[in-house]
């Protein structure tokens, strides 16, 4: 583990842990706001015609263009630094993470209802699909790939733009926001759309949610680190399992305290029907 980087062990909800997840989170702040008293800005490693005059970036069009260059990639949603074939072992492999994780909190997607925020190539679209989501509702920043998602369910529905702005019905039995909240890098925008999300999960719905749970500098303009105390303070009241590792970050879920489990429990997926996806993905 490095210098700084939070325990990635299983937690309880004990009170030492609350005290550990504030502690964190202080921190991560007090290192942030040093950072731009330091620099007078955000620190940006990689000069780019995306970041904007008065911070942050043009997300829409940042990953338009990389949607575009890529289209149907595993390097386009995940890490393009990677192979091909890394990037599709992560994805595969984290399918098994997601299971047993919405196993833990008793949850069974069949038959409910989703919002995927963050749909891109549509490789959890079709996870999802596999799981017996029955009404799904896919969003994503720009609609660049929505001619090949679009094709390849077109009993879903799939929308683009800024969450907030979006019509939306409350009611989603099954929220996903994988591999997102890294890429919207102000503070005060996460903490809205997290709030939105409370507003749309159902009363017995459930949250899952990817982050890096680490406080170190901003390094690229696309993405920002914040620890898990940023989404339990953003989400309070609602309760939530501990970080498990997932990918090169951690996920956990959120659920209303009162939610009763589900007897029937999710069945994980074979190796085949996961390969199955992700080839389709390729193929489009």
């Amino acid at each position: 583990m490095e210098p700084g980087e939070p325990d990635r062990r299983a937690t309880t909800s004990s009170d030492a842990q609350a005290w550990d997840w504030l502690r964190q989170g202080l921190r991560w702040r007090l290192q942030r706001l040093l950072g731009a008293i330091a620099k007078g800005s955000p620190p940006h490693r990689t000069p780019s015609p995306y970041v904007l005059p008065e911070g942050g970036y043009d997300a829409q069009r940042y990953w338009g263009d990389r949607h575009r260059r890529y289209r149907h990639s595993f390097r386009g949603v995940g890490d393009a630094s990677k192979s091909e074939e890394q990037n599709l072992h992560e994805y595969v492999a984290a399918v098994g993470t997601i299971a047993e994780l919405l196993a833990e909190v008793s949850f069974n997607p069949t038959g409910k209802s989703c919002l995927d925020i963050g749909c891109g190539n549509g490789f959890w679209t079709g996870i999802l699909k596999a799981w017996g989501i029955s009404a799904y509702t896919g969003v994503d920043i720009t609609d660049a790939l929505f001619d090949l998602l679009r094709n390849r369910f077109p009993d879903f529905r799939f929308i683009s733009g800024s969450l907030p702005a979006l019509p939306l019905e409350p009611g989603y039995q099954l929220i996903t926001m994988i591999d997102v909240t890294q890429h919207i890098t102000d503070d005060t925008e996460l903490s809205r759309i997290l709030e939105h999300v409370r507003a749309l999960l159902a009363p017995d719905g459930v949250f899952v949610v990817t982050f890096w749970n680490q406080s170190r500098p901003q390094e690229q303009f696309y993405e920002t680190f914040r620890p898990f105390a940023f989404y339990t303070a953003s989400l309070e009241g609602l309760a939530h399992t501990a970080p498990r590792p997932f990918r090169d970050k951690f996920v956990a879920a959120f659920h209303n305290p009162r939610r009763r489990p589900e007897a029937l429990r999710i069945e994980p997926l074979p190796a085949a029907s996961i390969l199955r996806v992700a080839e389709q993905v390729l193929a489009a």
